[in-house]
């Protein structure tokens, strides 16, 4: 209700201490009910202090250097502290006079303590309607900052000084803010920002050419007001994830994009109004974000981790992107610790792929060390046996048919895992696989799920001769076309087999894999037969129904088996031919880096001949200058001497 709901364990520990505090200075020196009264009033004077530190969450974050969240939990926390001592000085001033509404002192507390309600209630309709709640929350801040100088300037000595840190504190804050916004959006000579529009299906992608250069990092956010929109959105702000942005020959930021898919409100106009590659006027606030400090503390780098999993669907690709652009720069300047970055992309509508398979393809090839590796699965295509297709540099983008299979992934990075893994989704979610850590268990099991599998489809190539990739292996085949069930011959496996394989826990995972082709095993599934066998079905059929055998069957079955056999080397081919372009690819990646190696150290040669000729010079300069200082010297001391006998 209050915004807690994402509270860490750090802004948990702060509430607490903030609340033990606040008990202690309400009973320390108190003595009566008035006194009691008073001193709730001032402490929650004092509590909303904090709440008119900056008209908004993002700017007050980034002054103080802390996570949005982080500050959004301290100003809820000291919401609800202040919400708290009000309520206590209400009631005992209820409980010790009478209220009434004729006397201005009393009319304005209850006016302060009902907008301070209102603020506490306000969030409830923050999703629904965002602006709505921002202005009114605006305003009621503003009505209780007059009513609470109305109650307490006339009667409370120096309570009315805290209305004045009210107003100064915004003032100032918002006078920052305003020059800030002035100077990223104004410059003399260049314009303003101009916004360009451009559509990919649903999605949309807005490119602004920024008058001032920046400099930004992975994860931050701007808020964009478009003035074409329409009059009401003219001082509105909206918050957007910077997707991608172009460098100058100083690396600093001089374009910017983002990507979005239209809901209602804001977004919406901005599409009905514009047109395609049309430039507008816009203007922008940032960037905020990411910030120094974790929620449990101060943060590790992402180039800290070793192996990084990104997860992204749909346009959500936007928040990975800049973390992989910002890790290959690192390690192109060996800032970083990171040897793998695999990101899977599950396409879910039409226009994912081209609202940002430019940028994609620009990573690729800014990819010099073959960190990078891109697997995109669409999903409004069906799965084909040509695939993967490749695409990109090198061909260094694998595009599959059809859904992803996460735990398929997840096992197949764990097994190739290089250094502390961290997996990260499109919400920026972060969790945290290293060995030491309790993602652990999670990995475990995705390392056992995929053995098992890998076993399973042994047995079954082994028993039945039928090749099936192992993420495609099933325990449950009721009204799935395959061609093999499970014989069960311990019925304790039973419950095991009415599960689906990805659903099982380590224990079940580890007694599949050692009991395979010994509790249970494959066989061939008839078509009028049950999924899931068990000992007490019968094995006999009737001999009578037995059809006589073709003289061609085994023929056939070996022709068959030719078949497969000749499709399995052309597979196998294709996959050595793609391996052998991608070597030939890092070959000439690395011979170009030995050529300008070679090339450098040539540079360096000349240069150092050069400098070993200047010392040469300098060298006998000096020899020649201590010779003449010797002969001067000597001179000196003839001179000195001829002087020294004249009579």
């Amino acid at each position: 209700m209050f915004g807690l709901q994402n509270l860490s364990r750090l802004n948990v520990i702060f509430g607490f201490l903030c609340l033990v505090g606040t008990g202690i200075c309400n009973f320390w020196g108190v003595h009566s009910l008035p006194q009691a009264s008073s001193r709730a009033a001032r402490l929650c004077l004092a509590h909303l202090i904090p709440m008119f530190f900056a008209s908004g969450y993002e700017f007050g974050a980034r002054i103080l250097g802390i996570s949005l969240q982080g500050y959004g939990a301290i100003h809820c926390i000291f919401g609800i502290l202040a919400m708290l001592e009000a309520l206590v000085h209400v009631l005992i001033i209820a409980c010790t006079r009478n209220i009434t509404m004729s006397d201005d002192l009393q009319l304005y507390g209850v006016l302060s303590a009902s907008m301070l309600l209102a603020l506490m209630i306000l969030p409830l309709v923050k999703k629904r309607v965002y602006e709505v709640f921002l202005r009114t929350h605006q305003a009621c801040a503003f009505v209780m900052i007059y009513t609470i100088w109305r109650h307490t300037h006339s009667f409370h000595a120096k309570s009315w000084l805290y209305t004045i840190i009210y107003i100064s504190t915004l003032t100032v804050t918002g006078i920052v803010q305003l020059a800030r916004i002035l100077f990223r959006n104004i410059a003399l000579g260049k314009g303003s920002v101009q916004l360009t529009l451009k559509r990919h299906g649903d999605a949309a992608q807005l490119t602004l050419e920024l008058p001032r250069a920046w400099k930004v990092r992975a994860g931050e956010r701007l808020m964009l007001g478009v003035l074409c929109v329409g009059l009401m959105y003219l001082f509105q702000a909206h918050p957007f994830t910077i997707a991608w942005w172009e460098e100058n020959q100083i690396d600093q930021t001089i374009l910017v994009s983002l990507l979005l898919r239209p809901r209602s409100g804001f977004t919406r106009k901005l599409l009905e109004r514009l047109e395609v590659n049309q430039k507008c006027r816009a203007w922008v606030d940032g960037p905020f974000g990411p910030c120094s400090v974790h929620p449990l503390g101060i943060s590790s780098d992402v180039g800290d981790y070793g192996h990084l999993l990104l997860i992204a669907t749909g346009i959500g690709i936007a928040t990975q992107l800049p973390y992989i652009k910002e890790i290959l720069e690192g390690h192109r300047l060996a800032r970083v610790r990171t040897r793998r970055i695999a990101l899977v992309w599950q396409l879910d509508r039409p226009g994912d792929w081209e609202s940002a398979h430019e940028w994609l393809q620009k990573l690729v090839a800014q990819d010099d060390g073959y960190l990078l590796h891109v697997t995109v699965y669409d999903k409004t295509k069906s799965p084909h046996i040509n695939d993967p297709k490749r695409l990109g540099h090198h061909g260094l983008i694998e595009v599959y048919g059809g859904s992803v299979d996460w735990d398929e992934q997840l096992s197949s990075e764990v097994k190739h895992q290089s250094g502390k893994l961290l997996v990260a989704e499109q919400k920026s979610e972060i969790h945290n696989m290293s060995p030491k850590d309790s993602g652990p268990r999670n990995s475990r099991r995705a390392l056992w799920r995929s053995k098992c599998r890998e076993r399973m489809a042994q047995h079954i190539y082994e028993e039945l001769g039928l090749k099936i990739h192992p993420s495609h292996v099933r325990l449950k085949s009721n009204g799935e076309d395959i061609e093999y069930t499970w014989k069960i011959l311990d019925q304790s496996l039973l419950p095991l087999f009415q599960r689906h394989l990805s659903k099982h826990s380590i224990g079940a995972y580890k007694r599949l894999y050692s009991e395979i082709g010994k509790a249970f095993y494959v066989i061939k599934k008839p078509g009028t037969e049950q999924t899931v066998e068990s000992p007490c079905h019968s094995d006999f059929e009737d001999i009578g129904n037995v059809p006589l055998e073709s003289p061609f069957g085994p023929l056939e079955s070996e022709r068959s088996q030719i078949a497969y056999q000749l499709e399995e080397a052309k597979r196998n081919a294709g996959t050595e031919h793609e391996k052998r372009i991608l070597e030939e690819a890092k070959v000439h990646n690395l011979m170009k880096r030995l050529q300008e190696a070679q090339n450098m150290i040539q540079y360096r040669q000349e240069e150092i001949k050069q400098w070993m000729m200047i010392a040469e010079y300098y060298q006998s300069s000096s020899a020649r200058c201590s010779n003449s200082l010797q002969e001067v010297i000597t001179l000196l001391h003839r001179v000195y001497s001829d002087i020294t006998f004249v009579p």
